[in-house]
């Protein structure tokens, strides 16, 4: 079937079993089908990946066996009202037929978490056929990307979905070991500048250099935002992207947890213009995640300066940075 109307005149007649011989997919399609209040999770994967991964439950576990079972799976979740966490797993099993999947879920409304995991989306592009769905969906409040392999393509078709949202809900995106790069991922924060509700935003592992910190240095410019979390660890900020980074967190009203752990290009530069920051009476952070980096005796002993005149800052984790000697300990004596 090629259209959503299409698979609407024969819902009302066609037997699960006809869709699928899998007896948990024909489980979940009738729970689907039939709006299970109790039914909020679901895992999109194959079979392979269902006997090999522990991480999801069995009975939540959807296996698409044909690109008809893929469509009619679609439908089912765009009428669903309870279905509210989708996790989509190694996607790469269904490059071509997605968007069979894609065409009913942009009718979904009940989605408050979507998940893609260990996926190379660099194929499927599966963004470009959700932005239906990103449009629409006044709901979403959570959204993932772990281990997700993802060329320059799928990260536009990434920050048009998220640009062309019309409802402003999601508060908490993450991208966590994707290494996309620095480039594309200046476009996806300045889509995410359109979510002024967002609370959370994880950024470890996906690349991030100097361009991205500029970037979001410019989101958290913005007064309106709610961001109170941050998370850049394992990435390949430098001094200048520190720099920008601070210079904004000066007008951030709300953000309280900073995470720079794992940037190894960071030398006593960026760390005297982070300390300078907690020094300021404008800091506000609580949290400050500096671990496995290359701080030194010189710039443990700048942050011991700037504590004494920190009155917010309650944890500094600053553990596995080698070129710290006793000498530099002792200065938070």
């Amino acid at each position: 079937m090629d259209n959503f109307h299409g698979y609407d005149a024969q819902a009302g007649t066609i037997k699960i079993s006809d869709i699928t011989s899998r007896e948990n997919n024909t489980e979940i399609l009738h729970r689907l089908k039939n709006n299970d209040e109790s039914f909020a999770s679901m895992c999109m994967c194959n079979e392979e990946d269902e006997m090999d991964d522990n991480r999801y439950d069995d009975s939540i576990n959807y296996c698409p066996e044909s690109a008809r079972d893929l469509g009619w799976l679609g439908y089912f979740v765009g009428n669903n009202i309870h279905l509210t966490n989708l996790t989509c797993f190694r996607l790469e099993n269904f490059n071509g037929i997605i968007e069979l999947f894609c065409r009913g879920l942009k009718n979904n409304n009940s989605i408050q978490s979507l998940s893609f995991c260990d996926s190379d989306l660099s194929e499927c592009d599966i963004f470009r056929f959700m932005v239906p769905f990103f449009r629409n969906n006044n709901t979403l409040t959570e959204l993932e990307l772990e281990e997700c392999e993802m060329g320059a393509e799928v990260c536009r078709s990434l920050s048009l979905a998220l640009g062309g949202c019309k409802h402003i809900s999601l508060k908490r995106f993450t991208l966590t070991d994707c290494e996309i790069g620095d480039e594309p991922l200046v476009g996806i924060i300045l889509a995410l500048s359109m979510h002024p509700q967002l609370e959370e935003l994880g950024l470890q592992g996906s690349g991030m250099g100097r361009n991205g910190c500029v970037a979001l240095a410019t989101l958290l410019r913005w007064r309106a935002t709610e961001l109170h979390t941050l998370n850049l660890s394992y990435n390949g900020i430098d001094d200048e992207g520190v720099e920008a980074l601070t210079l904004a967190l000066a007008n951030s009203r709300h953000l309280h947890t900073l995470a720079l752990s794992s940037n190894s290009s960071i030398s006593i530069r960026g760390w005297w213009a982070l300390s300078t920051f907690l020094s300021a009476p404008s800091s506000n952070l609580q949290e400050l995640f500096l671990a496995c980096n290359d701080i030194g005796d010189e710039g443990v002993v700048a942050f011991a300066g700037a504590l004494t005149k920190n009155h917010a800052l309650k944890k500094l984790i600053i553990y596995n940075n080698p070129s710290i000697t006793a000498g530099g300990w002792a200065a938070f004596s």
